[in-house]
């Protein structure tokens, strides 16, 4: 682990408090800050926080899924998949992404189950079906007709089975908090 003094030259610190803070101390330093900012001429000042964040591991660069199929290699945000498909009989993947319309998708050669195992990390996926994982954050409601029914955020509808309903509302209420 780099020490605190060549981490506190990386970063530009210009002070350095302790606590308590003596509100005079504050003000020093504040000023201190003002003057280096005014004297940058507009210069970009770096973000201390950003940089212990990257320095430390802890990115807010979200997680990307690589995606294959013969004619290409696609990298997608975790964040932005809304659901992943497969059909009975075909053994590539179909993965909805925001942004996508009611039809659109990524077909993909990875396996739902490879798939599966990379979104669980999130805490946000459901296998709703065994051929569909479903991002809960993007249902926007869930029709209880003749047969029951998920309605994403893009209009894509995703029938499911009674038990299915049954485990993705104890999902829901267990991994959110809240009572359906």
């Amino acid at each position: 682990m780099m020490n605190l003094p060549l981490r506190a030259i990386r970063y530009q610190v210009v002070d350095y408090l302790l606590k308590p803070i003596e509100i005079q101390d504050l003000i020093v330093t504040v000023n201190k800050i003002e003057a280096k900012s005014k004297s940058r001429n507009g210069k970009q000042v770096f973000d201390a926080d950003l940089l212990t964040q990257l320095s430390t591991g802890h990115r807010p660069i979200p997680q990307r899924f690589a995606m294959s199929d013969r004619s290409s290699i696609d990298f997608v945000s975790l964040d932005d998949i809304i659901c992943v498909e497969t059909h009975k009989g075909k053994d590539k993947t179909e993965v909805v992404v925001k942004g996508h319309e009611k039809n659109e998708f990524i077909l993909s050669n990875t396996p739902i189950k490879e798939v599966e195992k990379k979104l669980q990390s999130t805490g946000t996926f459901f296998r709703v079906s065994r051929s569909c994982l479903v991002c809960v954050t993007a249902i926007k409601s869930i029709l209880r007709n003749a047969q029951y029914t998920i309605v994403l955020t893009n209009g894509k509808k995703i029938f499911i089975s009674r038990n299915g309903y049954k485990t993705l509302i104890d999902f829901m209420e267990k991994n959110f908090e809240t009572k359906v």
